[in-house]
């Protein structure tokens, strides 16, 4: 059994299929099989979320994957000035540290779809959904 078919019955596709020219690539750099390795493993762990996100997606039964390309930050002067921490969320590095959140004025229709999707990480945040004042909330 070749190493590749190895790497497909560990059930690490990517690896298997980046293997020659990760292989390749480490002999023209000179890099240790270490770093190749490592490199092999970031490739994979790269594809995996990938594919987590797009299950995540499927699940959601949203008919359209929105991007953060079409976020209107100038629609409010807020958006533009918090900007940066709504960036920092698109990493969903809360759910992984369980931090509990608040989203204020989410869709009534998206709350579902998000208790989905951010369900079943290793910490399980509470997650709040606000209406605007009498801010009535409503938690996971």
């Amino acid at each position: 059994m070749t190493l590749a078919e190895k790497l497909e019955r560990l059930r690490l596709p990517t690896m298997s299929r980046q293997l020659d020219q990760a292989l390749q690539y480490a002999a023209e750099k000179s890099l240790s099989p270490a770093a190749a390795l490592e490199w092999l493993a970031d490739l994979e762990l790269e594809a995996r979320n990938g594919r987590a996100v797009q299950r995540r997606f499927h699940f959601s039964r949203l008919h359209v994957q929105h991007s953060i390309d079409s976020f209107l930050f100038q629609h409010h002067k807020s958006r533009q000035q918090n900007k940066a921490r709504i960036l920092r969320l698109l990493d969903l590095d809360f759910l992984d540290r369980g931090t509990n959140i608040v989203l204020v004025a989410i869709p009534a229709p998206a709350r579902p779809t998000f208790r989905k999707s951010s369900a079943g990480g290793p910490a399980k945040p509470t997650v709040a959904f606000c209406s605007p004042p009498p801010w009535t909330c409503s938690t996971n």
